[in-house]
């Protein structure tokens, strides 16, 4: 470390050129009433972002990479912004983010912030230098320029003019070319004191930090990786190019707003690349835009508003949702008929065979009869039909198959013609199963009326146990409240009549005395509790004053060996000591807080009061009691 501490160190901070050296206003800003403020250029704001930032805002500019930026804003209103220039390094690799720091300026410690530290890095006539234990800046005078340099330079820029191709006007280069969605954007930003270099800085910043998926291809790699539109329309090589950057010009400090870079360091100007063939046809003409030709979109143009398309699916959406619930509807009436269905054949079947049971039970038939009452429907049947079943009854078919079918079809017949006969039989049946249905369903509805009746009366009941029960309760309650109040008033009543008692007359040591032990029996077989009111005036306090004529402030230890004095030359020793022992014994804090002395007290300020005066007595009756007991 270089110097000492002083304990009146400088302090410079403020973003005010000049408050220790005051010719720096002249090298560092352009205009005298200009007005500096300071910020850093983050490169994630000139590009997207996909990963989440660090939360914490030194580390997110580590990260990051960020540049600290200088605005200077002119009295005009306008502001140009430049980078501000990096220390140099000795023993470390950053800056850090500490600031102030204490700062060796010219041999003297001074305790610097940040801003003033980035207007001497901006002073060309200070050295800045990052040593690991301080900071340190000296005073060094710039170099003269070189005129070789500077000749250098010039002809540098009129070669970089040279090199840039001839802009022709809008009318020869025709129509601009759609921009596609797809083509890169080539960000330049400028800086109006750093030039090119900060330029190309600044892009190289923006390109790192930027998110994988936006990555911009190298001309010498684009070259080598064909496009999917290369390779689906024809063998077309498009080539990755980029506008010629302009040549650096010296900053002017005249230059507004509008000439330079915006306030905020971010994307000054995009250009759009140019796509052409690398060899062109002898045809073309200089003039001729070779991209416009080349061009072809790479999606086909649209017909139809998204708004029709949207409402044609959505009407398709709905016709399907309607043929569906149509859908459902028909197979539910289907279930639904099938099942009906179903249900009367059963009932026909179990009608033919129960009646059919109990006529074949009744009335035994023989196989002639059969065949008699058939030969005469058969008659029946012929004789009302026209001569065309006569003649088929006349000519019998000859052909087994054919008569198998008659027969099947008689046979078919006969069993309609008994479930019509039998018709009213079964309906009597389903009749006699409904009423029967009917009878069940009646009587579980009254059994379930039956023991709801029965749930509310019990509830009724309960409510009713629990009402006599809440006022059995109110009631002892009641008449505890009023024997409690009744055990009260007669103890005020007693109390008062005590100090009525003790009030008239001369107050003499003996009527003392004899108030100390009445009031000592009471204290000593009374209960104590939170519903038990007491006061200052039910303790019998080892005093010779007149009640009602102290308080608890007037409790001392002169008091307290005044009354035990007396005590003892109207008493025997004996008495003596066994009256100073029950005192002590009554007055000890432990018997107090077992007996619940003090939780009987309502006053907090009274319980408090009372506390201390018996505290007081305890300790005044501590060396009585120990003397009557060791005579």
């Amino acid at each position: 470390m270089n110097g000492n501490f002083n304990t009146e160190m400088r302090r410079i901070s403020g973003c005010r050129p000049g408050q220790l050296d005051s010719t720096q206003p002249q090298r560092v800003l352009r205009h005298p009433l200009s007005v500096l403020s300071f910020g850093s250029f983050d490169p994630h704001t000139a590009a997207p972002q996909t990963d989440p930032a660090p939360a914490n805002a030194a580390e997110r500019l580590k990260q990051s990479g960020a540049r600290r930026v200088v605005l200077e804003t002119f009295p005009d209103g306008s502001s140009s912004w430049r980078f501000v220039p990096n220390p140099h390094f000795q023993g470390v690799h950053e800056e850090g983010t500490h600031w102030p720091r204490v700062v060796d300026l010219c041999g003297e410690f001074v305790l610097t912030s940040l801003e003033q530290w980035d207007i001497y890095k901006l002073d060309p006539a200070y050295r800045c230098t990052l040593y690991p234990a301080y900071p340190k800046i000296i005073r060094e005078e710039p170099p003269p320029a070189h005129p070789a340099t500077a000749s250098a330079s010039s002809q540098e820029s009129i070669a970089n003019a040279s090199k840039r191709p001839r802009h022709s006007s809008p009318a020869e280069q025709g129509p601009t070319p759609k921009r596609s969605r797809r083509t890169p954007e080539v960000i330049q930003l400028l800086s109006d004191s750093e030039g090119d270099e900060s330029e190309s800085e600044v892009t190289e910043m923006i390109i790192d930090s930027s998110s994988p998926g936006r990555r911009l291809v190298p001309k010498a790699k684009a070259s080598k990786i064909p496009s999917r539109r290369t390779n689906r329309d024809h063998p077309r090589k498009a080539e990755f190019k980029t506008q010629p950057q302009p040549a650096a010009a010296p900053f002017s400090r005249t230059s507004s707003m509008s000439q330079s870079v915006p306030s905020t360091p971010s994307m000054s100007s995009q250009t759009l690349p140019t796509f052409g063939s690398p060899n062109k046809r002898k045809g073309t003409s200089p003039t001729q835009d070779s991209s416009q030709d080349s061009y072809k979109p790479a999606k086909r143009a649209r017909t139809r508003s998204p708004g029709a398309e949207r409402a044609e699916k959505t009407a398709q959406h709905q016709e399907r949702m309607k043929a569906r619930e149509r859908e459902e509807k028909r197979a539910r009436r289907l279930r639904a008929e099938k099942s009906e269905r179903a249900w009367m054949e059963s009932i026909h079947e179990d009608a033919h065979e129960h009646f059919a049971a109990r006529a074949s039970s009744a009335v035994p038939a023989t196989e002639d009869d059969d065949v008699r009452s058939q030969a005469t429907e058969e008659d029946t049947e012929t004789t009302a039909n026209a001569g065309a079943s006569t003649a088929s009854a006349e000519d019998k078919p000859t052909d087994p198959e054919e008569a198998a079918r008659l027969e099947a079809l008689r046979a078919s017949r006969r069993k309609l013609e008994e479930l019509e006969r039998d018709r009213p039989l079964w309906e009597a049946a389903a009749r006699e199963r409904k009423r029967r249905e009917e009878e069940e369903e009646t009587s579980l509805r009254a059994k379930a009326e039956q023991r709801k009746r029965e749930a509310e009366e019990a509830e009724r009941a309960r409510a009713q146990q629990a009402t006599r029960e809440r006022l059995a309760r109110e009631h002892a309650q009641r008449a505890e409240r009023e024997a409690k109040e009744a055990a009260r008033r007669d103890q005020e009543w007693r109390s008062r009549m005590q100090r009525e008692r003790w009030a008239r007359g001369p107050w003499t040591a003996e009527r003392a005395l004899e108030r100390y032990r009445q009031l000592a029996d009471a204290f000593d077989a009374r209960k104590f509790g939170a519903g038990q009111e007491f006061s200052f005036e039910d303790v019998p306090w080892p005093t010779l004053r007149q009640p009602l004529s102290f308080g608890p402030e007037d409790i001392d230890w002169s008091e307290v060996e005044t009354f035990f004095g007396a005590a003892r030359s109207r008493m025997r020793w004996a008495d003596y000591a066994s009256f100073v022992e029950k005192s002590h014994r009554r007055f000890h804090p432990d018997r107090w807080r077992s007996r619940g002395v003090l939780t009987s007290v309502v006053d907090e300020t009274a319980r408090n009061a009372m506390e201390v005066a018996a505290n007081t007595v305890a300790q005044a009756l501590t060396p009585l009691w120990r003397e009557a007991k060791g005579r």
